[in-house]
């Protein structure tokens, strides 16, 4: 027997996402905004996409209308926990076109190794620490955010992390700002992505430690490891290395 799949309706396209992440990597939790721009191919007063575990706290939508920028509040917020889908409705109809859906959202660092999780490991000192990083193959980038989570809707992705000062944060692509503010904290945001599936987006956030080599073709690779540990790492990095060489000169890149 064929296992019954459920798409969402193709009327409602993402086309880029910009989410601010601030995790709690002592409680176990964390808060996010984001906005999705999003094609409208038919005229609708509703949105569906994917949601796990998520609590909602706000939502609305915007789209311009001669010239100004109009603000649609969102009037119902409906979970589907069979197909882990999240549907937003309207206080009117939303316009065929481009236009921009703002959703507020909080989370928990889970511990199933899925979505968007914690890990613990034992520092250089003996001391019980915590990383959070994600693991979104094949359909679990849902259980992060709310998003089209559907290997076919590629979007471009615009990272934000507000975390402590003394934490690293990773994501897809390279830091374009980081700025230091108030209580211990910083934040980060990564350049964009090219369009992509939300299976390959990816981030970790804690403290680690890095072997790094260049690539014939000058490209750079580092390995991350919990404090202490980066000399595990330099098998790793001869294979990535090695790897990425060999891709190169494959695909003539």
């Amino acid at each position: 027997k064929m296992k019954e799949i459920n798409l969402l309706p193709q009327t409602v396209n993402p086309i880029k996402y910009q989410v601010k992440f601030e995790p709690d990597l002592k409680k176990f939790n964390y808060s996010g905004e984001v906005h999705t721009e999003i094609e409208i191919a038919k005229a609708t007063s509703s949105i569906l996409l994917h949601s796990k575990n998520l609590a909602i706290s706000e939502s609305y939508f915007t789209e311009v209308e001669d010239g100004k920028v109009m603000k649609i509040d969102a009037i119902l917020i409906e979970f589907d926990l069979k197909w882990t889908t999240l549907k937003i409705t309207f206080e009117r109809e939303l316009k065929k076109g481009c236009g921009q859906l703002f959703i507020k959202f909080q989370g928990t660092l889970n511990n199933q190794m899925t979505g968007f999780y914690r890990s613990e490991y034992i520092s250089s000192n003996g001391e019980k620490k915590f990383m959070a990083s994600t693991k979104f193959e094949p359909i679990e980038c849902r259980q992060c955010f709310p998003c089209f989570d559907e290997p076919s809707r590629k979007a471009i992705f615009e990272i934000k992390l507000k975390i402590d000062a003394d934490l690293t944060g990773l994501s897809n692509m390279p830091e374009k700002e980081q700025t230091l503010l108030k209580n211990g904290k910083k934040a980060i945001t990564f350049m964009p992505t090219p369009p992509m599936s939300t299976y390959l987006f990816a981030m970790c956030i804690g403290e680690f430690d890095y072997l790094q080599g260049i690539t014939n073709n000058g490209v750079a690779i580092r390995v991350f490891t919990p404090p202490g540990r980066k000399n595990l790492a330099a098998f790793a990095l001869e294979v990535g290395l090695k790897t990425l060489d060999v891709y190169d000169d494959f695909f003539k890149i």
